[in-house]
């Protein structure tokens, strides 16, 4: 009895998760162009900062780029990483989908998840219409599946690793 009732705390701990990062992609994606493209810029910056801190620090490297120089290198990371961001989103999704699935005792687990995903990212693309500076893009649809079919060949071939059939 007390087995059954964790594994069933377990799946519903699972399905809000799920809710949570699709409520994350929402917020993501919700805000304007603008405010999400300074917002990356601001994480690039202070990754690109943090890191120079810490190989300066160590002494693999004595590098100290002027402000000129580090919004240069912001530019040019922040496209490639943004769409980067659009699979890692859904790399994320289809693992947490995946455990969903599995714990719910859910058949054919990883079509399933690639539907709901590839669902996912077509109504997000769609919100994206009509929001301010962003548009419906078949590229990130693409992203989109490619961070999902990983997330996907990751837990086949840790599930495979583990010897359990899902």
């Amino acid at each position: 009895m007390l087995l059954k009732n964790k594994n069933k705390i377990i799946k519903w701990i699972l399905w809000i998760l799920v809710v949570i990062w699709m409520i994350v992609i929402f917020m993501l994606s919700n805000a304007p162009s603008t405010v999400s493209s300074k917002n990356s810029g601001n994480i690039i910056r202070g990754s690109f900062k943090a890191t120079i801190n810490v190989t300066n620090g160590v002494g693999i490297t004595d590098y100290h780029p002027s402000k000129a120089e580090l919004n240069k290198i912001v530019r040019k990371l922040n496209e490639p990483l943004r769409e980067c961001m659009h699979g890692f989103e859904y790399f994320i999704l289809a693992i947490l989908l995946i455990c969903a699935l599995y714990k719910s005792n859910v058949k054919k687990i990883y079509i399933l998840t690639i539907i709901i995903c590839v669902t996912y990212s077509l109504s997000d693309e769609i919100h994206q219409i009509f929001i301010p500076g962003r548009a419906f893009e078949l590229i990130d649809l693409f992203i989109d599946l490619i961070g999902c079919l990983i997330g996907c060949l990751l837990c086949k071939g840790v599930a495979l690793i583990k010897h359990r059939n899902i």
